[in-house]
């Protein structure tokens, strides 16, 4: 069996629809494991298709919620590569075939293509183009509609629900399950959950460039994702937070990106090469510039380190471009110019909301939330001579790094930047 394609489901209606875009499969190699829960009852003439199974879910995980019942139907699936369908969700008529070539081409452990998200007059969702989506007309039985861009591969989608991979999503059995399969425990961001982890485990990302899905929206906003809107907003934050430095780490590996560590003689992290006045992998004064080409690092960590670089002495001053010594901005230039596109600054510095960044002598710069306006919003940007750097604020916040830093008042702030260099990013952009 080529094909498993796997479909909870509490409330049938449009479950026919879904079921004739299967018929319509020009590649045929596939069953369908439907299961029901709750009072849920699948029409005669789809269950007795001898493509299809239906397995009705034990009441406990039916109360768990959708990632539970979706870890029961691919725990049932016999096919090489299981394929996600939503009960009221339409495949195009070359989904499978497309994906199956595809599959057959690369062996990818997880496939996600373009979609559409359609209304009944057939009228379709368009998200944001200042958010880095992309949309191109798309017609399919007679009728136009409008496709979304998925974005390729990388931290910056991954890590957010709104970016990750949507419809269609496919998972061969091995990635799955030794991904772990979908959390039961979650009753929202599963699938965002299992994605993520599917990433970390070292799988392939296939990304096809062409629409094999529509998700159909439901009148009076009874899609999950507005029904549990609250739920998902804060979930998928934890979802982030999680795993967003592994992903981060796991995009590098992938495509031999060096990460460096600064100020990092001592206790750098695994992983990244320290970069310091000594005992370090890399020994160079930071103030005079990083070793390193254009363009040629995934990943800079800085910190407890900002703090220790001189803050611009006025304004005329060059930001080093003369020879001299290095300044905030000029350092953000450099910690910019060796970044590859996409590539991440992750940082932590005492702020000025707390007592951190004053309490220690060595502190000769200080920042706070507002400090990162300058790299990240054109507002802040265009008042200050010779920045050039461009940066996204994908994470930016202020917290105590431990209950002892609570307790003493020393708030840091974290800044976890993109550097912007032309390529079509994820989340809105500001400078």
């Amino acid at each position: 069996m080529r094909f498993s394609i796997f479909t909870p489901t509490h409330k049938p209606t449009y479950i026919g629809e879904a079921f004739e875009t299967l018929l319509a499969q020009t590649f045929t190699d596939w069953e369908w494991v439907i299961v029901p829960n709750g009072t849920a009852v699948i029409p005669e003439a789809i269950a007795r298709h001898p493509q299809v199974r239906v397995v009705r879910a034990p009441d406990e995980l039916a109360v768990k919620g959708v990632g539970a019942l979706k870890r029961f139907a691919c725990e049932h699936c016999q096919g090489e590569l299981f394929v996600e369908l939503d009960h009221d969700d339409l495949l195009t008529p070359d989904a499978l075939q497309v994906i199956d070539a595809r599959a057959a081409a690369t062996n990818a452990g997880f496939l996600y293509s373009d979609f559409t998200n359609f209304r009944a007059d057939h009228s379709c969702q368009i998200f944001m183009a200042s958010h880095g989506w992309e949309s191109y007309p798309f017609n399919w039985q007679d009728k136009r509609y409008t496709a979304m861009r998925a974005f390729e591969t990388d931290a910056s989608a991954l890590h957010q629900i709104f970016y990750a991979p949507n419809h269609v999503r496919v998972w061969s059995r091995e990635a799955y399950f030794k991904a772990g399969g979908h959390d039961p425990e979650l009753h929202v961001v599963d699938d965002h959950d299992l994605i993520c982890r599917t990433y970390l485990v070292g799988a392939h990302f296939e990304y096809i460039p062409k629409c094999l899905y529509l998700y159909r929206l439901l009148e009076n906003e009874d899609n999950t994702y507005l029904r549990f809107n609250a739920d998902i907003q804060r979930m998928q934050q934890e979802v982030s937070n999680k795993y967003v430095y592994r992903l981060i780490a796991e995009w590098c590996r992938r495509n031999n990106l060096p990460m460096l560590d600064l100020g990092g003689a001592h206790n750098s992290p695994a992983g990244f090469k320290s970069v310091d006045l000594v005992n370090a992998d890399v020994n160079c004064d930071i103030r005079k510039g990083l070793p390193f080409p254009d363009n040629s690092v995934g990943c800079i960590r800085a910190y407890d380190f900002l703090e220790h670089m001189p803050h611009c002495a006025d304004s005329s001053c060059d930001h080093g471009a003369s020879g001299g010594l290095l300044c905030t901005v000029g350092l953000m230039n450099e910690i910019y110019r060796v970044l590859v596109p996409g590539g991440w600054l992750v940082s932590r510095t005492p702020s000025t909301d707390g007592r951190g960044a004053f309490q220690d002598p060595t502190h000769i710069s200080f920042w706070n939330q507002n400090s990162f306006w300058y790299y990240t919003n054109r507002e802040q940007a265009i008042y200050v001579r010779g920045i050039q750097c461009r940066f996204q604020d994908t994470r930016l916040w202020q917290g105590f790094p431990t209950d002892w830093h609570k307790e003493h008042n020393i708030l840091y702030v974290f800044a976890d930047l993109v550097a912007l260099k032309g390529q079509r990013q994820p989340g809105f952009i500001k400078i």
